[in-house]
């Protein structure tokens, strides 16, 4: 056998070395925490090296000692590496300049909660890469209560922010301890005495970012936590509103939303080296500015000491809200601070409306008003998501029309409460449309309501008040709570409705 050193063996050890390096560096945190598959092609790679080791060893000393001091001095990098990562957890760490962190949360993701280690000025805990990361984790592990939608808004607002300010505010006003500090806040005038550090620390990191979003506060008020937040995740019994169901609805850190719309282009068949016909679309400028939307709600002294009032808060400020939005966005008038209504809207549009064959009447003989509706709205707007509104009474006559003059092909699964589909196009009842038949009445929409746009700019804010008094300054026995948030509405394409006027 030659006396020559094998090649193979040590240039196979050195490039398996070099490889589980790469996986290393590919794979932040302790073994544990890495996909299965890598941590068993880095067991695989070790046990290569190691019979690598042994073949050139047998064959020349030399090559083997390479193999051993290049695989102590992996495992000493590893080390390093190791120490440098655990450091790096720690804030004090950091540097405070904006976004110094660099994407530190974002390489460990794996093993660690998007609420820890976050410093008061959450907007410098991360780039903004690792902050936007951070919130999409946080929206993730939010209590089943909020529902997917709500989930979906908060997603679509990170996905439109340039700045820090939505990330910002999901992490902070998502976090279970902020949670805890607001219940426990709201509760009492000096309910915030009984929090742990973590929700002083939690309350702190919201009041942050409540000031850089100029949202209004004062002493005792606060943001109300994502998962409690009825401007994301509405609730209510009081009114059937629908709008909010099937509008477009934007979500906006800023005091007012700008946007664009346009009726669209036109294409045109043009021959061979013929010049184009220019059919550039026009745009017109969109901008909606958010108003204030106020609740008070109020208990006496017994009530307060007697029940849980303060955890079914969220729930009142969402009922409030929904019965005072219900009205607004069907015959809101648009003067500020009332949004526009999509009724008052689409009767500002001359061409929308369509006549009732009999003014002033709508029974379960006007069917063909239905199918002028329909055969009126434009195909565009058809092709879109097309949905009737009316009131109950409207619709149960046109229950009544079914047995009365089409049979049970014009409105199909009468067994339903509201049946869903109303030639073709989805069904809403809206208690804010009017019932009178009287002439010059609104009585049903049929329209694309993603032309109809919603924009609330995030955060709803609580006031605790302990003592409210009468005109003469005198306590009432009654305390309460005061909350706003901000929501406006417009239409952005007018032509895409159309309303039956009886």
């Amino acid at each position: 056998m030659s006396s020559l050193p094998s090649k193979s063996a040590a240039e196979r050890g050195l490039g398996l070395i070099a490889e589980l390096d790469e996986v290393v560096a590919r794979n932040a945190g302790e073994r544990a925490t890495w996909p299965i598959g890598q941590r068993e092609r880095a067991e695989r790679l070790e046990t290569a090296i190691r019979t690598a080791a042994t073949e050139s060893e047998a064959e020349c000393e030399t090559a083997a000692r390479a193999v051993v001091v290049a695989t102590a001095e992996r495992a000493e990098r590893g080390r390093v590496m190791d120490r440098i990562r655990e450091a790096a957890k720690d804030p004090r760490n950091l540097d405070n300049g904006f976004n110094a962190g660099g994407d530190v949360y974002a390489r460990e993701r794996v093993s660690r909660s998007p609420w820890d280690n976050l410093p008061e000025n959450v907007s410098r805990s991360d780039s903004l890469a690792g902050l936007t990361q951070r919130a999409h984790d946080a929206i993730e592990r939010l209590d089943e209560s909020v529902p997917s939608h709500a989930r979906e808004v908060l997603a679509g607002m990170l996905a439109l922010d340039r700045n820090s300010d939505s990330a910002a505010y999901v992490i902070a006003a998502s976090d279970p301890h902020y949670v805890a500090a607001f219940l426990k806040g709201v509760a009492s005038e000096h309910g915030h005495r009984s929090w742990t550090a973590d929700e002083q620390r939690a309350y702190s990191r919201v009041e942050q970012v409540r000031a850089s979003l100029s949202l209004a506060g004062a002493n005792g008020g606060y943001v109300v936590p994502i998962p409690l937040d009825p401007n994301i995740a509405l609730s209510n019994s009081g009114v059937v509103n629908p709008i909010r169901e099937i509008a477009r609805i934007e979500t906006t850190a800023s005091a007012t939303w700008t946007g664009a719309s346009s009726a669209g282009t036109t294409g045109s068949w043009t021959s061979e080296n013929a010049a184009l016909t220019d059919s550039s679309p026009t745009f017109t400028a969109l901008s909606v500015t958010p108003n204030k939307l106020t609740a008070w709600i109020s208990g006496s002294y017994e009530i307060f000491e007697d029940s849980n009032i303060a955890a079914q808060l969220p729930m009142l400020i969402g009922d409030a809200f929904a019965r005072a939005e219900g009205a607004a966005f069907i015959t809101g008038s648009g003067s500020a601070p009332t949004p526009l209504g999509v009724v008052t809207a689409v009767a500002a549009v001359a061409a929308s409306t369509v006549t009732a064959t009999t003014r002033g009447s709508f029974t379960t003989a006007s069917v063909g008003d239905l199918f002028a509706l329909d055969n009126a709205l434009p195909a565009r707007a058809r092709a879109g998501r097309p949905a009737w509104i009316a009131n109950r009474t409207t619709l149960n006559t046109i229950r009544a029309m079914s047995a009365a003059a089409a049979g049970s092909s014009f409105w199909a699964t009468l067994g339903e409460k509201t049946p869903s589909l109303l030639l073709g196009s989805p069904v809403y009842e809206a208690s804010a449309m009017t019932a009178a038949t009287t002439s010059g009445s609104s009585l049903i929409i049929l329209g694309d309501f993603t032309d109809y746009l919603i924009v609330d700019r995030i955060g709803t804010v609580v006031e605790y008040v302990a003592n409210v008094v009468d005109g003469n300054g005198v306590p009432t026995g009654t305390r309460g709570w005061i909350a706003h948030k901000r929501t406006g509405a417009t239409l952005t394409n007018g032509d895409g409705f159309r309303r039956l006027l009886t």
